[in-house]
């Protein structure tokens, strides 16, 4: 059965060699504020295939908001070095952003330190299982 599912994931990614171990990997400091009942805090996933990287960014303040799905340029993700364009108010104009990023996480600011929904203009994301149920206590 093992070996079935490796055979089938070489077939959708190519060689060992040809794709990260990790497709796909979540950085979050996503809480839930129990007094309230809402989720707080930024999610950002970065999904690396062969011929692109793409980036998912998402902000809670109170609810999710939309996702950004963000096409990442050839030395956007280079040498744990993360740069990307986003509106991080709806309707505003685009931020970049400048960090590093790392297996367990994801640090840096916008250019215009803009504050992300936790209110702190540096966002230090750790890294999450995608699949992982419920959000720990806001502190």
């Amino acid at each position: 059965m093992r070996t079935t599912f490796v055979m089938a994931a070489l077939c959708v990614f190519g060689s060992a060699s040809a794709a990260p171990a990790r497709p796909f990997t979540l950085y979050s400091d996503v809480c839930y504020n129990r007094e309230g009942g809402d989720v707080l805090g930024t999610r950002i996933g970065i999904l690396r295939l062969p011929e692109a990287s793409y980036l998912y960014l998402q902000f809670a303040q109170g609810d999710f908001e939309a996702p950004q799905m963000i096409k990442l340029g050839p030395g956007d993700l280079n040498g744990g070095r993360l740069t990307f364009s986003a509106q991080i108010v709806a309707k505003g104009p685009q931020s970049v952003f400048h960090g590093r990023v790392t297996d367990a996480m994801l640090m840096g600011a916008f250019d215009d330190h803009a504050q992300g929904p936790s209110g702190n203009a540096r966002f230090n994301l750790r890294q999450s299982p995608p699949d992982k149920k419920g959000f720990p206590d806001c502190k």
